[in-house]
Formats: structure tokens, sequence, C-alpha cells
């Protein structure tokens, strides 16, 4: 059984909104999506809503809530990007924001690598690491990437 992420799962509701189910398409695998069909995410999330329901009612919606695959939690590191970028919107010119993503400037990425550093308690006066610097600016880049914030 395929766990979605929650962007794919509330794609994925979008589509069956839409009709999908009705589509003759309905049975055809979305790699984009995981890899299911619109049917089979039917198919499984029933399934856990299902057992879900057998839940204890103080957890059942918890429980329903994830079973459709929209709750979850993110990575910490994720988190700390996400923060790092939203205190340099706020207080930095080197942030623009392009059809609702955040570009940042050479500048505020730099920035943003050490906000990051900081978040995840890393002091880099006290242990500089370029490598490290290069994989947490790899990251933040990846993440704006692929991220609407």
């Amino acid at each position: 059984m395929t766990n979605l992420t929650r962007t794919q799962s509330a794609e994925m509701w979008k589509l069956i909104s839409k009709g999908g189910l009705r589509d003759i398409e309905a049975n055809r695998p979305l790699e984009q999506l995981g890899g299911m069909s619109p049917m089979e995410f039917v198919e499984q999330v029933a399934t856990k809503i299902l057992a879900a329901n057998a839940c204890e009612p103080k957890s059942r919606s918890a429980q329903i809530t994830s079973a459709a695959g929209l709750g979850g939690t993110m990575p910490d590191l994720e988190v700390e990007i996400r923060r790092a970028i939203s205190v340099l919107s706020d207080f930095h010119d080197g942030v623009t924001i392009v059809e609702s993503q955040v570009k940042l400037s050479k500048d505020a990425i730099r920035i943003a690598v050490r906000l990051v550093q900081s978040f995840l308690g890393y002091d880099e006066t006290k242990n500089p690491d370029p490598k490290m610097y290069e994989e947490r600016a790899r990251q933040v880049r990846e993440f704006l990437k692929s991220k609407r914030i």
C-alpha cells in the first residue's frame, strides 16, 4: 500500500472531486501521484477509514484525517527552512515572491542557511564546516524549487 504525501493526497482528492472516478482514466496509474490510480487511492482510503472508525472516539478524528492522507508532520529540517524563509520574507530585501514562490538572492540564501543552522543548534563559529554549509544551501534551494509558500 503506497502512502502519498499530504500534497499528493490533496491533488488526488482534487482530481476525484472533478469527476475523476467517472472518467475512463480512473484506473490508470498516475506516476506523479505515487503510481496509484484514483480508484486504487479511494479503495485504500476507504480501508483506512474503516480501520479509523474502529478507534477510540478521542483519536478517531485524527485517524480519519490521516486515513484521507491529509494529516502528517513535517521533518524538523523542513520546519526550520520554512521558519528561516518566513523570517527573511518579513525582514530582508533579498526576498521576492514570483507566482507564489519565494525567490532568494545570493545574500538571502546565505542568511537563510545561517538561520537554519542556528535554529537547528549548529554554531558555525565554533565548528565551521563548508560542506555542511553547502548541503544546507542545497536543501534550501531544493525546498524553494519544490514548495509554494
